[in-house]
């Protein structure tokens, strides 16, 4: 969360001059009585994303593993580092370009030209 909020909202925030925010807070507010096929997407790519990150992460986590198990060789633990330091630079720039994709559909999701879709009140909660 903290690559994503920092980096990669930052970048697309100055990208888009403060917009990025606005339509995410927007985007979180606005109820749809039919769900639009965009927002299946959007949960397919907001998954891709976690996972994108998460290889990342998890590789920095139990790398050190492997160079500290006295089973296997230094031949082994280099290789073994070097394919996972060059997956784990792909997919953060994969992570990027999702994370972009993503902004982009929540910007055609919130445009009010739609006709496939409607937008219901805001209920509130009562509590009991």
């Amino acid at each position: 969360m903290r690559i994503e909020s920092v980096w990669l909202d930052s970048k697309r925030e100055h990208r888009t001059s403060g917009l990025h925010s606005e339509e995410w807070w927007r985007y979180l507010r606005k109820p749809f009585a039919i769900e639009p096929s965009g927002r299946r997407h959007l949960r397919r790519l907001v998954a891709r994303l976690k996972f994108e990150l998460g290889v990342l992460l998890g590789f920095a986590t139990t790398v050190p593993a492997l160079w500290l198990d006295p089973a296997v060789s230094l031949r082994l633990a280099l290789i073994t580092s070097g394919i996972g330091i060059c997956v784990s630079l792909y997919l953060l720039f994969e992570a990027a370009a999702t994370h972009e994709v993503l902004g982009k559909l929540r910007h055609e999701l919130l445009k009010d030209d739609v006709a496939s879709y409607t937008v219901l009140p805001r209920k509130t909660v009562q509590s009991t």
